[in-house]
């Protein structure tokens, strides 16, 4: 079927739905498929129908954890593909004489990662190595794209599993981004600046790898086109329309009370080094990474004080004593972090579009907003164009022959609009 076959650019075509090889096409009501930079795999859930005489449990012996395949295709040719794992009966309803049941899934890497454990150690390897090799030799990922960069860590895995492994090289991985400025061991003050942090999620083309500050310059998945908010009429081409936003809304932007609690925009870290007995607290305030509302709101005083006991010695088996700062990265991460993360998602911005199946979750995204000037002129939303970050995506389809695709994408404190959008 091609874009010539559909008047809607909502429409779909199933290909294939099939639960444990049996076809459940002729039972299908609702599929919703997620993906999540936050999450590192694929989940979702579909919505079977059947009469309450029948018994599709029975009838298919279904204890649900067997095999789904899904396939759709939409207006524009995009063929989508997923191949899981049913993760349970979430919820089962009769209505009249139908019974209804909505059942989740998962990807083949989230039941992977529950029988899987890592006991390697990582000895001065870069955080990028070690997810790809969690990636490609644990959980056997067939394709992956590694964009993130880091310098060389240590990590014991003690029989952890992939996913918090990865989980915490994303958080204890130190990018080039991040510094702090070394004191003589008699001087109690040093200070930090930069950012860092990395995230590794699951989408429909694989897995991604990229560190914070990539994804929100745009390089941490691939550039979409520009959607417009228009009016749906019957005379454009099916490519044209289906650019079209359908609804958009923004359920938070800004919130500076949780950035001072968490202390993103200025911190303290009193770090105590257990091999030398040192103290030190590690101040950390960026100008470069504040607006200037910012910089005069948290200049004054840190809005949090953290407190971390370090050891290097722990990662060191030789004789001779282990360099400060090596094994142990927390002046490198731990406040640059914590301004990383909580500056990361100040806007949230939630779009619905027709059903686009290369669109993923990582990827930058351009909308064109418009808004009415005046009674005889128009113009665009400056504030809430341009370049967004698509923090995760829903594809949504439905017995009626509707599929959308759900959007909800960020920005940071400082892609405050259009023109900062591409900071």
């Amino acid at each position: 079927m091609s874009s010539r076959d559909f008047t809607d650019p909502t429409a779909f075509k199933i290909e294939k739905i099939e639960i444990d090889g049996n076809d459940v096409v002729g039972m299908f009501v609702f599929v919703s498929i997620y993906e999540n930079i936050y999450i590192p795999a694929i989940t979702g859930s579909v919505t079977l129908v059947d009469t309450d005489g029948n018994g599709l449990i029975e009838d298919y012996d279904l204890e649900f954890t067997e095999k789904i395949e899904l396939e759709f295709k939409n207006a524009l040719d995009e063929q989508m593909q997923f191949s899981g794992f049913l993760n349970g009966l979430k919820n089962e309803t009769v209505k009249d004489s139908k019974r209804f049941y909505t059942i989740d899934f998962a990807s083949e890497f989230a039941r992977k990662n529950e029988t899987t454990f890592i006991t390697k150690r990582f000895k001065e390897v870069a955080p990028q190595e070690i997810v790809q090799e969690i990636l490609d030799e644990k959980l056997e990922v067939k394709e992956s794209e590694i964009f993130g960069q880091g310098i060389p860590m240590n990590y014991l895995g003690s029989r952890k599993k992939p996913f918090d492994a990865i989980k915490y090289v994303l958080t204890h991985g130190v990018t080039e981004n991040s510094t702090y400025n070394k004191s003589g061991d008699l001087d109690q003050e040093e200070t930090s600046k930069g950012t860092t942090g990395f995230l590794c999620w699951e989408t429909l083309k694989g897995y991604r790898f990229a560190s914070v500050d990539q994804i929100l310059k745009g390089e941490g998945g691939e550039q979409q086109p520009e959607f417009t908010k228009q009016l749906q009429n019957r005379n454009l081409d099916m490519e044209t329309a289906m650019k079209g936003v359908i609804d958009y809304q923004f359920p938070k932007i800004g919130n500076l009370q949780n950035k001072l609690r968490s202390g993103a925009l200025n911190n303290t870290s009193i770090v105590m080094d257990m091999d030398s007995g040192v103290y030190k607290e590690v101040n950390y305030f960026d100008e470069s990474n504040l607006t200037e509302k910012e910089k005069e709101i948290a200049s004054q005083f840190p809005t949090r004080f953290m407190w971390k006991p370090t050891t290097n010695e722990k990662f060191n088996n030789e004789c001779t004593k282990a360099q400060p700062d090596t094994g142990d990265q927390t002046k490198r991460f731990l406040s640059q972090n914590v301004g990383r993360q909580n500056t990361f998602d100040d806007q949230f911005g939630e779009f619905t579009l027709a059903p686009h199946f290369e669109i993923h979750a990582g990827d930058t995204i351009e909308f064109k907003l418009g808004k009415v000037q005046s009674e005889k002129e128009g113009g665009y939303d400056k504030k809430h164009s341009g370049r967004y970050v698509i923090k995760s995506l829903a594809h949504h389809f439905s017995f009626d022959g509707r599929a959308y695709t759900k959007v909800a994408t960020i920005r940071s404190n400082k892609q405050q609009d259009d023109a900062t959008s591409k900071q």
